[in-house]
């Protein structure tokens, strides 16, 4: 298998050893960055490590966020915000699989806006149903975020689209807008082997689903 890179909006990083690019993909946009990623996983195999090390090697500052769940949550989404906020991040990374890479864009564009996050999600969902609405969803920019996929499904990787769940109500909207296209997402395919056999499984699904969504 060749190692390649490929841009379509999104700079598609995909190959052996490729995850060790990651420092220098980050520095060239910030020099704070917030690492998000799922609970054990990552940690587990090891890909954390190699992570943090490449960004420390680039002389990347790194905070880190972690905690994400399938479906992933605004209430996790707004400590994030809060984080970015307080502490002078300028540049997201998001590590592990679709639900990561939702969460990643969401406090991206989440930033910047003047109202809470949740009402983004609420006021796209209104606009998709024709109801008009005093503003728009998402601001006109986001942070700059990248993104290493370590468990392919959703395809949130090289798409513009991000799904949140609020527990509180009871919902899942989505918010679509090519603001939050990734500036570029690291795939290096070894590492969908360390899945669990049944996740593995799950992400055969999902690759199906979202291909005869569309």
């Amino acid at each position: 298998m060749d190692n390649f890179t490929y841009s379509n909006s999104v700079k598609y990083i995909f190959g052996e050893g490729q995850v060790d690019q990651v420092g220098a993909e980050v520095a060239r946009v910030g020099k704070r960055v917030l690492l998000v990623h799922g609970q054990e996983h990552l940690k587990r195999t090891g890909v954390k490590g190699r992570i943090v090390a490449s960004l420390k090697a680039a002389g990347v500052e790194v905070l880190e966020l972690g905690g994400v769940h399938p479906n992933p949550r605004v209430s996790l989404v707004r400590e994030g915000i809060r984080i970015c906020r307080e502490r002078g991040v300028d540049v997201l990374l998001g590590a592990g699989g679709g639900s990561t890479c939702d969460t990643t864009k969401a406090i991206a564009f989440g930033v910047f806006l003047e109202q809470d996050v949740w009402e983004a999600y609420e006021t796209f969902h209104q606009q998709m149903h024709g109801n008009p609405v005093a503003r728009p969803a998402v601001p006109a920019r986001c942070l700059p975020f990248g993104i290493v996929m370590t468990k392919p499904g959703t395809g949130s990787d090289f798409d513009y689209t991000s799904v949140l769940s609020n527990r509180e109500t009871g919902e899942k909207l989505m918010v679509i807008n090519k603001v939050m296209y990734p500036g570029f997402a690291i795939i290096e395919p070894s590492l969908a082997a360390t899945l669990p056999r049944e996740q593995a499984a799950f992400g055969v699904a999902d690759i199906m689903t979202h291909v005869l969504e569309q």
